[in-house]
């Protein structure tokens, strides 16, 4: 996907020492909103050299680029070319951070999924089942049942994240999308819907346990 990505994009011409120099100055001393842009612009390249340094997801791949693009623009607003500090080294610890905090919250919500226990995600994964079938036991039915109640008290938005995602079986993109949310908003409503209802059902998993 950043491959496409980066074919679709015109070449970007390298300032000069004295071309940047001029932009810092128009921008910085003088507001020039134009000068701004044209510096963003001319280190959009050093986003995708910093992104091709990571194993990303397909799925995260553009939200990558546009929180790298955000990492940048903060850059360009706080850098003071009276440091002496090249841009270029400044930037790039916004930039990688931007990046590294989207792709730790994608992390955390896959761990979330896997460390809420075989019982959590059994009910997760078959909530919305009429029954859990004929090999169901009461256990099963009682689960699901506590899981019904435990996704009956999410507020709205994080209701319709685990509704997306584990009964109508959307994709994260997909269902970002139909949310009109960006995809890291989107980890972050499902992250904390599943620690919520965890926490909700933590009692009765460990009373079952017991049992």
């Amino acid at each position: 996907m950043i491959k496409e990505y980066l074919n679709s994009l015109a070449p970007v011409r390298l300032l000069t020492e004295d071309e940047e120099a001029s932009l810092w100055h128009r921008y910085k001393e003088l507001a020039d909103a134009e000068a701004r842009a044209q510096l963003i612009r001319a280190y959009q390249p050093l986003v995708i050299k910093l992104l091709a340094g990571f194993s990303v997801p397909d799925e995260l791949a553009m939200d990558l680029l546009q929180e790298g693009t955000v990492g940048l623009i903060e850059a360009v607003e706080h850098y003071d070319p009276r440091q002496g500090v090249k841009f270029s080294i400044y930037a790039r610890y916004r930039i990688r951070g931007r990046i590294i905090n989207l792709l730790s919250q994608y992390s955390a919500t896959k761990r979330a999924e896997i460390l809420a226990g075989d019982e959590f995600l059994l009910g997760v994964n078959r909530w919305s089942e009429t029954c859990p079938g004929p090999e169901g036991t009461v256990a099963d039915y009682e689960l699901q049942s506590q899981v019904r109640q435990a996704f009956a008290r999410l507020p709205q938005k994080e209701r319709q994240v685990v509704q997306a995602t584990y009964v109508d079986g959307k994709s994260s993109q997909s269902a970002a999308t139909e949310l009109s949310v960006s995809l890291s908003y989107f980890y972050k409503l499902q992250k904390k819907a599943l620690r919520r209802m965890r926490g909700m059902l933590s009692r009765f998993i460990a009373d079952s346990r017991k049992g």
